[in-house]
């Protein structure tokens, strides 16, 4: 019996791992439910190798990064089953910082299967879960990213955001001086508009007539200079 350049093949399957969305706002340590902006769903899915033999019983732990926990409701989830010895058994209680599977199985010509968990963060701020964080039988995984966020409602430490700068609102400057190059003050206070297209029989402007007082009354709506 001889061997002619004999081949050693790895044939064990590969974890990765991916948060979605990947952008998520913060949801309160501690809280019994959270808005759907907050929520995560990290999916791990095991990919089979090229030759599509059934692999049996791998298993793997995930240690969250610091700040990111499994969400009170965790929706776990995902396609892949136990087909032969242990029993298929998915681990992420609500509010712990670890997810554990044992007993997974993929079957003679399965190419992946999934397990999904709901996550969220109490801290804004950018996670990464990278192989470090995980122990398993499976080749281990490239690292995955999720940037938590503090909701826009929530002003944070700083306080909320006061009113912009001066120089940061609008401003119609140009539009007033054209309008008021028409503009005269009367004896009695009030705005007066010389109307250009109103002239006497003999071709002279018309009038002054009373168009705006002071408080910006205009036709019985107060608060809407023209």
């Amino acid at each position: 019996m001889s061997f002619d350049l004999p081949q050693i093949v790895d044939v064990t399957p590969s974890l990765d791992k991916a948060f979605s969305p990947t952008t998520v706002t913060s949801c309160p340590a501690g809280a019994a439910t959270c808005p759907p902006s907050s929520v995560s769903t990290l999916t791990f899915t095991v990919t089979n190798t090229t030759d599509l033999q059934a692999k049996p019983d791998w298993t793997f732990t995930d240690n969250l990064p610091a700040g990111v926990r499994v969400a009170p409701t965790p929706n776990v989830g995902g396609t892949c089953t136990s087909t032969t010895g242990a029993a298929l058994v998915r681990t992420a209680a609500p509010g712990s910082t670890s997810i554990s599977v044992t007993g997974g199985d993929l079957a003679l010509g399965q190419a992946s299967c999934t397990v999904t968990v709901d996550v969220v963060s109490a801290t804004p701020g950018t996670y990464t879960n990278d192989a470090t964080n995980v122990t398993t039988n499976l080749v281990p995984p490239d690292p995955a990213c999720a940037d938590g966020r503090r909701p826009e409602h929530d002003p944070g430490p700083e306080g909320p955001p006061g009113r912009p700068p001066r120089r940061e609102r609008p401003v119609h400057r140009e539009r007033h001086r054209r309008r008021d190059r028409h503009r005269q003050h009367g004896n009695d206070g009030r705005y007066r508009h010389r109307s250009p297209g109103h002239r006497r029989g003999d071709g002279r402007p018309g009038p002054w007539r009373a168009r705006h007082d002071v408080h910006g009354e205009r036709d019985g709506c107060r608060g809407r200079p023209g």
